[in-house]
């Protein structure tokens, strides 16, 4: 008794411990704990900031500079010693007995053994061949690149979550059925066993339903295995603990739009009109037009490779002398400075050709991937559209099939029939459930991948 109370306890702990998780709860999780996510939200501030260091660009710069020369004691007495120079007479251009005393160190205000120079600059660029307008213009479309990659990887990451709740979910489905079959093909052998002990059936009918149990317990045995290595792929994507599982959903409640669109008239119109929200919401395409306009902008500053360049310096010199404490000499001077690329052996012509066709490139692979892009989506409507229409043609099938087995079960345990022909029933009506089900999920996930090539 105390061991029945004890495996009790144990088993109702477990269950309060678990804790299920509906799609938009798993998706939520995902998207706070996924590392994918978090790169490309460090991208987009590295980005930003890029923005912010172009626009620095247009702004003055401000340097103090503070230079401090010692020169060595023989050097500097060297500098001060004076010397005679002779004077000259002006008539004869000889020497005429006079001297001139010289020394170095007295000339230009004196040499100073240890000299500092403290100096503040201001540089302002006033035209640099459209580089530094270029440079702002291709940081703020890097910021858009940054903000479309993240949405394009919290996308990804919903269908992937989304992907992986519903294969779970198609899993279980798919383990009732064959647990069904387990249970009916154990009620068959009985039924052969009591047929075969009352002399109606040869043994082989028995053996039929054994082999027949076997396959089907073997089959939920793959079915389990499956289940448990999509939870640990599913728990991992959600940075998650082993003790969550997905709740299970109403697959029914899609009926209404799986009718809605195995009923559409015109398909042409219906694929048009999402094709074209694909083509302005997907944000690989956005992307892309982005990138190509990079490139454009890249061939645009090649260009001003071929113009001057105009800037602006001022320099204050706040003292020149052996003391810091900015009460020497100053002076100030100002600067335009103009540059004119007269010949660079051509390497700005060849700039600019390398640059064009970087951007012939660019529109060609871009004009590709969205070719593919589109081609990729409309598979996935064409999906959804027949996996829509399988549902539709397998629930009555399905119906027929039940009712057939019905009859053909009734008339095995009469006797009446032969084993052959309850196991063809039992066979099409397990794979008649397993189309179901797989119709229903082929459904639901191409209706979320359809989600994902229009962003929403």
């Amino acid at each position: 008794m105390k061991k029945f109370l004890l495996i009790s306890f144990l088993l109702v702990s477990s269950f309060l411990s678990s804790k299920e998780l509906d799609l938009k709860s798993s998706i939520n999780m995902a998207l706070q704990n996924n590392l994918e996510i978090s790169a490309e939200e460090n991208a987009l501030k590295s980005s930003q900031w890029g923005k912010v260091n172009a626009l620095t660009n247009f702004l003055p710069q401000v340097a103090f500079n503070s230079t401090t020369v010692h020169i060595d004691d023989d050097t500097f007495d060297a500098s001060q010693e004076v010397i005679q120079i002779p004077v000259l007479d002006g008539t004869t251009g000889m020497p005429n007995g006079n001297y001139i005393p010289f020394s170095g160190g007295a000339m230009g205000g004196g040499i100073y053994q240890t000299l500092i120079q403290n100096k503040l600059t201001i540089s302002q660029p006033i035209f640099n061949g459209g580089k530094v307008i270029l440079a702002y213009q291709m940081a703020k479309k890097a910021t858009e690149l940054s903000n479309l990659k993240l949405a394009d990887k919290v996308n990804d990451i919903v269908y992937r979550v989304a992907f992986t709740h519903f294969g779970i979910l198609k899993l279980n489905e798919l383990k009732g059925v064959y647990e069904a079959k387990v249970s009916a093909d154990e009620a068959h052998l009985a039924v052969a066993i009591n047929q075969y002990n009352a002399g109606i059936v040869m043994q082989n009918e028995v053996l039929r339903w054994r082999v027949e149990l076997s396959k089907a317990k073997i089959e939920l045995d793959e079915i389990e295995n499956s289940i448990t290595i999509a939870l640990d792929n599913w728990r991992n994507l959600l940075g998650a603990e082993t003790d969550i599982f997905p709740s299970e959903i109403d697959i029914t409640k899609f009926d209404e739009k799986i009718l809605e669109i195995s009923e559409l008239g015109n398909m042409a119109d219906y694929t048009e009109k999402f094709l074209s929200e694909v083509t302005q919401n997907n944000p690989n395409i956005k992307c892309l037009a982005i990138s190509t306009a990079i490139v454009q902008k890249q061939y645009t500053m090649t260009k001003g490779e071929f113009l001057p360049s105009l800037n602006l310096q001022y320099s204050y010199q706040l003292e020149n002398d052996d003391k810091f404490d900015f009460k020497g000499d100053d002076n100030w001077n100002i600067a335009a400075v103009v540059s004119m690329p007269i010949f660079t052996s051509g390497k700005n012509y060849s700039n600019a050709k390398r640059a064009k066709y970087e951007v012939k490139k660019a529109k060609v692979n871009a004009q590709a991937t969205e070719d593919s892009i589109i081609l990729a989506a409309k598979n996935s409507l064409m999906m959804m559209i027949t996996s829509a229409k399988k549902v539709h043609n397998s629930k009555i099938s399905l119906d027929l099939v039940e009712e057939n087995f019905k009859v053909i079960n009734k008339m095995y345990e009469q006797g009446m029939v032969k084993g052959d022909d309850l196991l063809d029933a039992e066979t099409m009506r397990t794979a008649s459930k397993l189309e179901l089900v797989s119709a229903y999920y082929d459904f639901i996930l191409a209706n979320y991948e359809l989600r994902k090539w229009t962003n929403n």
